[in-house]
């Protein structure tokens, strides 16, 4: 009677076969860790594992033994320890009631050699499941087996089924692996992501491709149903200047469908309300918060800033915003702002139909505002049905100042920061908000993030920058950044700030270690994403890179740099499939800027591609310059690039042609050193773009430029330099910054 009364009360699991026990009844995945976690405290779980209670659970049956997969088709190999088995039995046979084709130590045939039988499983797997728990991360078997999976280049991905302290060298291993934490996810997206992830492992790659994860082979195919709309792009590329048809964005949604972003929301900015008109920024600061709040949610797909700017004042449907974006949930609200008051109206609507999930307004002091924000962030995630940590729940509920003039100071900078590229004027209110308040941690660590942009990435300077700014800026950088981490360890722009120091230094190992710190404190911010890609690939983490750079791109949909700095990145890696999918989506979002053709030529030079490099010279002929002097950081790229492919054309004329434009820009704003390299080495003068790159080298500017020699000496643009007797010494150089 006691099993029987058991059983009545434990929770059965969705009708599937092999999922059942000796005492003849089944058992839920979910409840496992459930009713474990409500049930025995911390202080017990030493003495009773979480795998023991499954089995005290089922009054002392035990799960039947699934059987292992024998043949020849594609599967998985599972790694786990046998003291897990109650509950891996259960993962193992739900997986085959799903056709997964899963092999483990039960495979072994009687007589066989265990060590041989095990290491030829692994072998000839298509993907290695580890399911990652206290008992497996102890167990030698299991450090032996991931590491020759390592060596064989499987694809290994990790199960979290609770949470585990691994040793430093475990975490090594399986750092920037593909993974699933099983306790922290609900079961349905536990299931959803498990699935997802090991789709095509056991099935024939022809039906179903696998998605590598551990080698340098583009991963292609986890861009989904997006991947044929690049697809098509690079076609389009390929045969511009021809006779060939090609399949418009509409041709290709009707063919394929949209691929919407898990847990994903779009945050359309606020409609502005406020009677005064010298209040207008309160409404596009908060909304910039309110972004910046959800983006510190692990389990929510935020979308960029960039992409929901291009929806001001847009008269479209919510079904037609969430198409676009490729969203689940879309967010509009109005913000007024007037006599110390504020009044914030919300609502949160099905991106598919428009249906209002959500609804709030508030009115209150001004005092209230961080209160206020707070709650919005965390009753969309609620409404969302998104999981969060305390963690995040703590940070998203701290007040970052107690000085409501410093914030308003804040709040104004974040408004400028999302009209122009301009950063003087952003800085001057940051630091009028940190005049106020010297702990205003965000606000530091925002000043700090700017600084290092203005630093390395020479994108949004308000005029030139020289070696001596630069360095004054990275200097900045790093004492803001040190600051702010002082007064608060959570900031995540902090730590992608001393990254991009970490970049003008040259020390790839501490810039990896910022990023991926920032990564951990704002995983949805598109330039933490793409700097944690970047960071990545420095390394020779090229899977994780391309997964960085995916959801970077997928953050940010309508931002055009996205794709192009990706792009631009895989291509210096010598990844040129990656980059030319890249190069075709800045293409696609925007036929008529030439960075995207810009890329796509950079890639056919670096493979000696004649015919793409002519037809993408002809396109970038077309943008012309009409005022030398009035050339930009964007015209000075293309008609150096434009050198360099004419050059590989052998059209010495056309070089000589834009030789002389430069030197007309050169009059007007002098070129910086990395330029000045670059065009001798279009001119075919390796002498003198060797002195300029060995001033780079000293001068660490422009860093990025350093960088690509440091990292990248290899690469095909650097083929005539190779042979120069100065390189070596100058590759010396750049290692020797380092520490600098």
């Amino acid at each position: 009677m006691a099993a029987e009364k058991q059983r009545s009360d434990a929770p059965y699991c969705r009708s599937r076969p092999n999922l059942g026990v000796s005492n003849g009844f089944y058992i839920s995945r979910s409840w496992i860790v459930t009713d474990y976690g409500k049930s025995v405290p911390n202080s017990d779980r030493r003495e009773l594992s979480l795998y023991s209670y499954v089995i005290e659970k089922l009054g002392g049956g035990s799960v039947d033994k699934p059987s292992a997969y024998v043949g020849e088709d594609p599967f998985v190999f599972v790694c786990y320890a046998h003291e897990d088995s109650p509950a891996v039995y259960l993962e193992i046979a739900w997986l085959q009631a799903e056709g997964v084709n899963l092999w483990y130590d039960e495979g072994i045939s009687l007589g066989s050699e265990w060590t041989e039988a095990l290491a030829g499983a692994i072998q000839r797997c298509t993907k290695f499941l580890f399911f990652v728990t206290p008992n497996s991360v102890t167990r030698e078997h299991c450090r032996r087996e991931l590491s020759f999976a390592q060596e064989e280049e499987r694809d290994v991905m990790a199960v979290h089924l609770q949470p585990t302290e691994a040793s430093s060298g475990l975490r090594l291993s399986l750092n920037n692996r593909q993974a699933i934490f099983k306790h922290e996810l609900t079961q349905e997206q536990y299931d959803r992501e498990l699935l997802q992830a090991i789709a095509g492992a056991s099935k024939e790659p022809a039906a179903q491709p696998i998605v590598p994860t551990s080698s340098r082979i583009p991963r292609v195919a986890i861009l989904g149903v997006a991947a044929l709309v690049i697809a098509i792009a690079v076609a389009w590329l390929r045969n511009v200047g021809e006779d060939a048809s090609f399949a418009g964005p509409a041709e290709v949604e009707q063919r394929a469908g949209t691929d919407v972003l898990y847990n994903s929301i779009a945050v359309l900015p606020f409609e502005n309300l406020s009677p005064d008109p010298d209040n207008a920024y309160f409404a596009a600061g908060i909304h910039e918060e309110i972004l910046n709040q959800l983006g510190k949610i692990r389990d929510l797909s935020v979308i960029g800033r960039t992409s929901v700017q291009n929806y001001v004042g847009a008269t479209m449907s919510i079904p037609v915003i969430g198409k676009e974006l490729n969203v689940e949930s879309v967010m509009e609200g109005s913000v007024r702002y007037a006599d110390n008051r504020v009044r914030i109206t919300t609502q949160l609507l099905d991106a598919r139909t428009g249906a209002q999930l959500w609804a709030e307004a508030y009115d209150r002091k001004l005092k209230d505002i961080f209160a206020i924000q707070s709650d919005i962030a965390l009753e969309i995630t609620r409404a969302m049905k998104a999981q969060f940590s305390l963690a995040e729940q703590t940070a998203i509920a701290a007040a970052p100042t107690d000085d409501l003039n410093a914030y308003a100071h804040y709040i104004r900078a974040m408004a400028l920061f999302g009209q122009s590229l301009r950063l003087q004027p952003v800085l001057a209110e940051l630091d009028a908000a940190v005049s106020l308040d010297e702990d205003f941690a965000l606000a530091l660590a925002t000043k700090a993030y700017l600084h290092g942009v203005l630093s390395v990435l020479l994108v949004a300077a308000d005029a030139p920058l020289t070696p001596e700014g630069a360095r004054e800026n990275v200097l900045l950088a790093e004492l803001h950044a040190e600051d702010a981490l002082a007064i608060d360890p959570s900031q995540g722009l902090a730590y992608l700030a001393l990254a991009l120091a970490d970049v003008y230094h040259g020390r790839t190992t501490s810039r990896w270690e910022h990023s991926s710190m920032a990564y951990d404190r704002n995983p949805n911010h598109p330039f933490v994403l793409f700097e944690y890609g970047r960071s990545n690939l420095e390394q020779g983490l090229i899977d994780a890179a391309v997964q960085a750079f995916e959801r970077a791109i997928a953050s940010d949909p309508k931002n055009l740099l996205m794709p192009w700095f990706a792009g631009s990145n895989m291509r210096l890696a010598g990844v040129w499939d990656v980059a030319k999918i890249w190069a075709a989506k800045t293409v696609e979002l925007s036929p008529d800027s030439e960075i995207g053709y810009l890329l796509t030529g950079q890639i056919a030079s670096d493979e000696d591609d004649a015919a793409t490099m002519q037809r993408m010279v002809e396109l970038l002929e077309r943008f012309g310059i009409a005022d030398p002097a009035a050339a930009g950081g964007l015209d000075r790229i293309r008609l150096i690039s434009m050198m360099q492919f004419y050059r590989r054309l052998g059209r010495k004329d056309d070089v000589a042609r834009l030789h002389a434009v430069m030197l007309e820009i050169d009059q007007a704003l002098p070129l910086n050193n990395g330029e000045l390299a670059a065009i001798h080495l279009a001119l075919g003068d390796t002498d003198e773009s060797m002195h300029y790159l060995n001033l780079v080298a000293d001068e660490h500017f422009p860093a990025d430029v350093a960088r690509e020699v440091q990292l990248h000496p290899d690469h095909p643009q650097w083929e005539s330099l190779r042979e120069h007797p100065g390189f070596e010494q100058l590759l010396g150089k750049l290692e020797n910054r380092e520490g600098s």
